[in-house]
């Protein structure tokens, strides 16, 4: 539903993607820098996953030059694609962010959908389905050539297993 950031360490609270700076680099792609309050100091660092908004990645320095800086972004770079691989093969991540279990419409149609969030230097492209459970013959595709953005809207009639069905064969 993409309204919280669920974290992959025990222990921590989810982060609401509209109150929260976490949210913030989330929404908008940008590096985001802020000041701890604690006794240690420091600065806390939220780098996006990737264009494809995957999720945002925390990390927490004593001072930030350029090689930290670099050292940071090679490091969310590197953790997009790894993380893009182990959700093909395990439900940990899907598991993670649900805050509900989804019927097996929603399930078949989300099995067949792009990722959300697809983008270029030209152009970014994001598509969602609401209610998120409850869906059944909703859903979209969207790809990128060179100069072209193509984007496809799918209802079928109904929120049923036929409905899926259809959305999942069109």
């Amino acid at each position: 539903q993409q309204r919280q950031l669920c974290p992959l360490g025990v222990g921590q609270r989810a982060l609401g993607v509209d109150s929260s700076l976490a949210g913030w680099t989330y929404r908008t792609l940008a590096l985001r820098v802020e000041s701890l309050d604690d006794p240690e100091g420091g600065l806390r660092l939220w780098l996006p996953l990737r264009v494809e908004r995957l999720g945002v990645l925390e990390a927490r320095t004593e001072v930030l030059d350029g090689a930290r800086m670099r050292r940071c972004r090679a490091l969310a770079a590197l953790l997009a694609p790894i993380i893009t691989s182990k959700r093909a093969y395990s439900d940990t991540f899907v598991r993670q962010a649900r805050t509900q279990p989804m019927q097996l419409p929603a399930e078949m149609v989300r099995a067949f959908l792009p990722p959300r969030t697809i983008g270029n230097e030209q152009a970014v492209s994001t598509a969602v389905l609401e209610p998120a459970y409850e869906l059944g013959g909703d859903a979209f595709d969207h790809s990128m050539t060179q100069g072209t953005l193509h984007a496809a809207i799918i209802d079928s009639m109904g929120h049923d297993l036929a409905a899926g069905l259809a959305t999942s064969v069109a």
